[in-house]
């Protein structure tokens, strides 16, 4: 039993513990592929000359791998499996289906370029509102476990009448320090349970994320996100050749959010048998805004999809930054107003006792 336990075990670090390829580095290998294929360097060869210009052995390797079931008789598609996510490899496999890999490598390419600055925006608006709330955590939880802790039993003995405030921060410290492991444990827990249930049951996970969908405020923040996304990964699809149905299935696949992806679903039904997408777009507005209905139905009407969607990607990333800038300009005021709350409580709450006791010992 121990022995299958550890074969598993094994079995499943080796699968974990490959080693991928970033935004960056598929950047670089599509790239240096489009420019080498494009000079009419054979494909194996370009794939040497790449693995060459990497400089981590460990990277080195995954091309000469790839290189290496190349020779075997397999596409580049399927040796690029393991490295790269079923949107990208369908792409690559389109180009090479169609004749055009270089021009697809180069679609790629632009991509993943697009992909990493949107992650930067994203990061960036993230990281200070970010830092501030935990500094601002910080010093709270300093305040209540080490500096309180050192102050309050010498306000408790003064003769006088403590203010509501004071005797609020010494119930506040004192059921910290009582009940903090319960608070954590039962935090923990709670936090436990719902990534067990988001990542183990669909269902539970598909609630989650159509609540998103419906949150105020934040709701068209994400909205932003998603449909930049989609719309994105849909104009690159079309432009490699893919049909729209074909486009809206690998897509699919590509979403990471269940609830959209029942909605793109629903849309290849409609596309399938032979409906107009706008008007099913249209029907919900409660996910769908009803620009992105009437773009796509003047792109079904021109034939120009691919054009539509390019500049649909382009409009909601640039309104998803404009989202991103705004929030992290009210989220960084608000923090430190909070912050400087939270410390002018505190200090008059603790100032007050003592100025009161001071009065006392003048009068006397």
């Amino acid at each position: 039993m121990l022995k299958n336990f550890l074969k598993n075990f094994r079995l499943k670090f080796h699968r974990t513990s490959k080693t991928k390829i970033s935004v960056q580095e598929r950047m670089f290998f599509s790239e240096r592929l489009y420019f080498l294929l494009k000079s009419g360097i054979p494909l194996l060869d370009c794939l040497e000359i790449v693995a060459k210009q990497v400089s981590k052995p460990k990277k080195q390797k995954i091309y000469h791998e790839i290189n290496k079931k190349i020779s075997s008789g397999q596409r580049l598609s399927v040796a690029c499996g393991n490295f790269f996510n079923k949107f990208e490899k369908s792409f690559i496999e389109t180009g090479e289906l169609s004749g055009f890999l270089s021009e697809n490598l180069n679609y790629l390419s632009d991509h993943l370029k697009k992909q990493r600055d949107f992650k930067k925006k994203l990061v960036q608006a993230i990281v200070y509102p970010t830092f501030i709330a935990f500094s601002a955590l910080g010093m709270i939880l300093f305040l209540v476990f080490y500096i309180f802790p050192k102050i309050l039993p010498v306000i408790k003995s003064m003769n006088v009448d403590l203010p509501l405030s004071t005797r609020f921060l010494i119930w506040l410290s004192d059921f910290a320090v009582s009940f903090f492991l319960t608070t954590l444990f039962v935090s923990f827990l709670s936090s436990f349970t719902f990534l067990f249930l988001f990542k183990k049951k669909e269902r539970f996970r598909f609630s989650v994320e159509k609540f998103i969908f419906k949150i105020p405020i934040f709701s068209k923040f994400y909205k932003n996100f998603i449909f930049s996304i989609f719309c994105r990964n849909i104009s690159f699809l079309l432009r490699g050749g893919l049909s729209f149905d074909q486009s809206l299935r690998v897509s699919r696949n590509s979403m990471s959010n269940l609830f959209f992806r029942s909605k793109i679903n629903e849309m290849l039904g409609v596309v399938e048998s032979g409906g107009q997408l706008s008007t099913f777009l249209s029907k919900d507005e409660s996910i769908f805004p009803e620009d992105f209905a009437s773009m796509v139905l003047i792109g079904e009407k021109s034939g120009s999809l691919e054009e539509i969607f390019s500049g649909l990607a382009d409009y909601y990333e640039s309104r998803f930054s404009e989202a991103t800038k705004s929030l992290s300009q009210m989220i960084e005021p608000a923090l430190m107003i909070v912050v400087g709350l939270s410390v002018g409580f505190i200090a008059i709450s603790i100032i007050s006792p003592i100025y009161g006791f001071t009065n006392g010992l003048q009068k006397i």
